[in-house]
Parts: C-alpha cells; structure tokens; sequence
C-alpha cells in the first residue's frame, strides 16, 4: 500500500513479473530465458513457451529496469525480446561471506580420490546423460582408476533417462549421486574437486 508521495519500487525475482498496473516503478530480474529457447527440456514445454513468447514479454516491456545475471542472459534478452540495450543491467550473482569449515567430505561421502563435480536439479536441461557417457568414456579409454565423478542435486523431472544412464554405464561405480548436501558441505566439494563441469 502506498502511504507516502514517494514513487513504489517493485524487484520481482520470480518469473511472473507483474504487467497489469503502472503504479510504481518496476525492476525484473532474469536468470535466463531457456523455457523459450529449450522449450522440449522442461516439464510442461508448451506452458513454458507460451508463457514466455507471450506474458514475459509484455512484462519486460513494462518493465523500467532489467537485471540480467550474466552477459549471455543480457545478450539473448536483447536478441529474443528486442530489448533496449540501456534497459538492462549487468547485475552478477552474490556469494556468501560466511566463514569457511573445512571438513572431511571424503570419508561422509565415500570418496577416494580424485573427482569432478557437477551441481544441479536432476532434470533435461543439465544434461547429465551426457556428462555420465563421456565420464564413462574417458575411464574406459584413459584410465584414472582413482578418478570418481560426483553430481549433487535433487530430483527435479523427467529424471529417469538419467538413472537409465547411470545403470547401464559400465563404471558406474565411480560416479556418485549426492543429496541433502548442505551449503558448508558444498564449499569443500568445490575446493576439493579437480575441476568443476
């Protein structure tokens, strides 16, 4: 409610930014538009299309500012929508600043040596299918018996091509599913693995 002649100032970091009313000022944050170009990697691909061919796009016209978290964000903001270059902002993820734990995420996690890592919800669009095949490929042609890959996420949708995967890899038992991974936990992962895919 407004109770003051100062003018409203909405951010909305959903991806249902209000059109409707002009009554304050608006500023929408956008992560990415992958509904609209991946459309087949989503739970409901026709729901996600039409909602961003069609409501999202009224909204970041109604839109007075736009953050975008990364430059190809910005760039396929401008490309997809027609966007005015000087609407959108630049506006990069935040960390936390919390203080560091180092702890022993081999031994909680069965680890033993090496392993990259990859973070994300289960689902299509991470394309983990891929990622387990050539993990897969490359133990079977280069070697590395102390090399594990590990991916932490949740269970998101249309999950089972990827537990399929996984079954019928033939070093399987290199690769680790992880959950419930708290974020003091996830640090040390990041700071352990080889490298990060």
């Amino acid at each position: 409610v407004q109770t003051c002649a100062l003018p409203i100032a909405v951010i909305e970091l959903t991806q249902s930014i209000p059109f409707l009313f002009k009554d304050y000022k608006l500023a929408g944050m956008v992560t990415g538009i992958t509904p609209l170009m991946f459309p087949r990697l989503f739970k409901h691909p026709l729901v996600s299309y039409l909602r961003h061919t069609t409501l999202l796009r009224i909204a970041f016209k109604r839109c007075d500012r736009i953050a975008a978290i990364s430059e190809t964000t910005r760039k396929d903001l401008i490309e997809h929508y027609g966007i005015a270059e000087e609407k959108i902002r630049l506006v990069p993820l935040a960390f936390s600043r919390s203080e560091y734990h180092k702890s022993d995420v081999f031994s909680r996690y069965n680890l033993e040596g090496r392993f990259i890592l990859s973070v994300g919800t289960f689902q299509p669009r991470k394309n983990y299918t891929t990622l387990i095949n050539a993990f897969d490929q490359f133990i079977e042609k280069a070697g590395h018996d102390d090399l594990f890959l590990v991916i932490v996420g949740e269970l998101g949708w249309r999950y089972e091509t990827i537990i399929a995967t996984y079954n019928n890899a033939k070093h399987k038992d290199k690769i680790r599913f992880l959950h419930n991974v708290n974020d003091e936990e996830l640090m040390n992962l990041y700071e352990q693995c080889l490298f990060f895919v």
